[in-house]
């Protein structure tokens, strides 16, 4: 019976040990406000709002009293990447004016909020004093040096107590995944000095490659804790991908546009390099009037054409003795390679582009144009037409290189497939001075004339058609036009004619047209139409 008793009473004590260790317990929590912003090639936008956050040493779910513009309390959602079993588990949860939260500041101030476990296991109390909730600044400039241990180095941003770098893996999106928290540095406190460096010594980079890197600044309040908080992410990769500058070129450039084009004619210089990666960065270095190097802009829709293009357009100095008898240096971002470019003094001349131009045929015309002095070799590019005029960031076909042999005329006939595949298209004929550099040019000029492999009728109530032709007021003397092939486009409006189709004609009729004959915002309307012969395409048309 003695034996019985002791064992109760031991087995007693053990159930007493376990239930103090399933206790619940919030080993911290916050209440602060965060501020995001995010360095290319991250595409999300910056980001500002309140954010909650708890730790507590058991799985359940944590709750928060008192957020402005809610209706009960907040469940926090646990962080799986960022929570280390069995030791603790993070929940948070951000409180942003998409979801119908008031922005930082005073809603939130001056209130006590409560954080507490499911079942009032525990809970712990925050305190957002009056005119505390500030939007923190974000470092000006973060570089990263360095292969899989990088040197990050920030500058000081007012207001900083303190700074941490952490790093996160990047998202099927190409975006920082801050739900996977990965390494992070300790707190490194302000003191007074203009910059701040961080080296990382851990592992993620051998593991994971390319990750995002935030610099995170912050402010202190009384209580030891920040209220608010500042995320700067960058990328980096530690691992290089070779990249190599091909033909490079700085040109002065004349772009004339024949009517129907609107835009006016331009004389500048143009950068342009070619590069066989288009992951990296390239500048441009000693452009005049610059204070430092230049980004050239990607030409994407380029690339079935060489391996990856990079411009730049400059109207300021204008093209001249202030760009010559200088080296220009094209690099890859951190120089991975670069190339050398010179102008020669005296180089820069402004070159004429053709008086005539003549686009005749169908959808394979021929393009013919006079000789234009000093030109070395001649090039007919393709494009297409946006919002009236070329859009050059889209080449669709090209000619090679035609040389200059002395001929008072040249022609070119494409045999490509754009005009069947886009219709009106843009047609530059390009000049080109080599100055004796073989492949590459100091001077280019370009005329843009304007196929229609399809001839177009107009019509307008006017019979003006906005100078456009041949036009007429009604609908039936387009229908008779001199043609077999052809589009009518009729300008918007009522038309009171009872139209008939009795030749054997391809004819599109397209209705809804503006004044400018550039868009088709509305519809024709007309009484009737009868198709005795032909076939007729429609569209936008009304029959009443």
């Amino acid at each position: 019976m003695k034996k019985r008793f002791s064992l109760i009473i031991i087995l007693s004590a053990f159930l007493g040990i376990a239930a103090s260790a399933n206790a619940a317990q919030i080993k911290s929590a916050q209440l602060y406000s965060e501020y995001r912003t995010y360095s290319t090639p991250f595409t999300y936008d910056d980001q500002y709002f309140m954010q909650a956050f708890a730790f507590v040493d058991v799985e359940k779910t944590v709750y928060l009293q008192g957020v402005p513009g809610s209706t009960g309390d907040e469940p926090l959602i646990c962080t799986p990447g960022w929570s280390n079993p069995p030791a603790s588990y993070e929940y948070d949860k951000y409180f942003t004016t998409v979801d119908g939260y008031p922005s930082p500041g005073s809603a939130w101030e001056g209130r006590n909020y409560n954080f507490y476990i499911e079942g009032n296991l525990d809970n712990k109390s925050c305190y957002i004093p009056s005119g505390s909730i500030n939007q923190m600044g974000v470092p000006s400039s973060v570089t990263i040096s360095g292969g899989f241990n990088p040197t990050i180095t920030w500058n000081a941003v007012d207001g900083a107590e303190f700074y941490r770098a952490r790093f996160f893996p990047i998202g099927p999106d190409g975006n920082p995944d801050r739900s996977v928290f990965l390494d992070g540095s300790p707190h490194i406190y302000t003191d007074g000095s203009s910059t701040y460096s961080y080296q990382y010594m851990g592992d993620a980079f051998d593991e994971y490659g390319t990750l995002a890197v935030a610099v995170e600044t912050n402010d202190v309040s009384d209580g030891g804790q920040w209220l608010n908080r500042s995320v700067h992410y960058s990328q980096h990769n530690p691992a290089p991908e070779p990249a190599t500058i091909g033909d490079v070129c700085i040109a002065s450039e004349y772009r004339h546009y024949q009517a129907p084009f609107t835009k006016t004619d331009t004389y500048s210089m143009l950068a342009w390099a070619i590069v066989d990666n288009n992951i990296y960065d390239v500048y441009l270095q000693n452009v005049p009037d610059s204070s430092g190097d230049i980004l050239l802009n990607p030409v994407p829709l380029w690339d079935d054409f060489t391996p990856y293009q990079f411009a730049k357009g400059f109207s300021s100095p204008s093209p001249g003795a202030a760009w010559e008898g200088f080296d220009y240096n094209f690099y890859i971002e951190v120089h991975l390679d670069d190339k050398t470019w010179n102008i020669p003094q005296g180089s820069i001349q402004q070159i004429g582009y053709p008086s005539t131009v003549t686009i005749i045929g169908g959808i394979h015309p021929t393009i013919t144009w006079n000789k234009v002095a000093g030109a070395d070799w001649y090039r007919v590019r393709i494009f297409p037409i946006v919002d009236g005029n070329p859009n050059r960031g889209d080449l669709l076909d090209q000619s090679g290189n035609i040389t200059d042999d002395g001929s008072l005329s040249y022609s070119y006939n494409y045999t490509g497939d754009a005009f069947e595949s886009y219709g009106t298209l843009a047609v530059a004929v390009e000049t080109y001075d080599d100055a004796g550099l073989t492949s590459l040019w100091v001077n280019r000029s370009v005329h843009y004339s304007q196929h229609n492999p399809v001839p177009v009728v107009y019509i307008a109530p006017d019979g003006l058609c906005d100078s456009h032709t041949p036009c007429y007021s009604r609908i039936q003397d387009g229908i008779n036009w001199d043609g077999s092939v052809f589009v009518i486009k009729a300008e918007q409006g009522i038309y009171d004619e009872n139209i008939v189709f009795d030749e054997s004609k391809q004819i599109s009729l397209q209705g809804g047209w503006d004044q400018t004959f550039m868009t088709q915002p509305s519809y024709t309307t007309i009484k009737s139409m009868r198709i005795n012969d032909g076939t007729v395409a429609v569209d936008k048309l009304v029959i009443q």
